[in-house]
């Protein structure tokens, strides 16, 4: 049985083929951009659904959802496109790459978060 992050790499490959005309960078570039449009359209769906558009669009909690799902896809995506073999996952409690070494947080990041793993 496939994985999510089996089926991730395979979506993955596809639309790498699909974009095998543009170079690395600006796959990997265009992919962290879908996550924000993705994330635009949940946040469009929620206004929606509070009725706080003026286009009068009514949506439903399940297409929040939905958009919600395209992003995280997207943001995974986009994971692998930047680091296909050390795509991180969030297994266990803790941040890590079934495939590569724990992650390694900036200095920044731990004196935020008081060292604590917010996930």
């Amino acid at each position: 049985m496939d994985t999510l992050w089996d089926n991730i790499e395979k979506l993955s490959a596809v639309c790498r083929a699909a974009g095998s005309h543009l170079p690395d960078e600006e796959l990997k570039a265009l992919q962290v951009g879908k996550v924000a449009e993705e994330a635009g359209e949940a946040m469009h769906a929620l206004h929606g659904l509070k009725g706080l558009t003026t286009c009068g669009d009514d949506h439903t909690w399940a297409e929040v959802q939905n958009d919600l799902v395209g992003a995280v896809i997207a943001a995974l995506l986009a994971m692998d496109y930047i680091d296909p073999t050390g795509a991180l996952l969030h297994q266990g409690g803790s941040l890590r790459s079934p495939r590569a070494p724990q992650l390694r947080r900036s200095r920044c990041w731990s004196e935020h978060h008081g060292g604590r793993n917010p996930l």
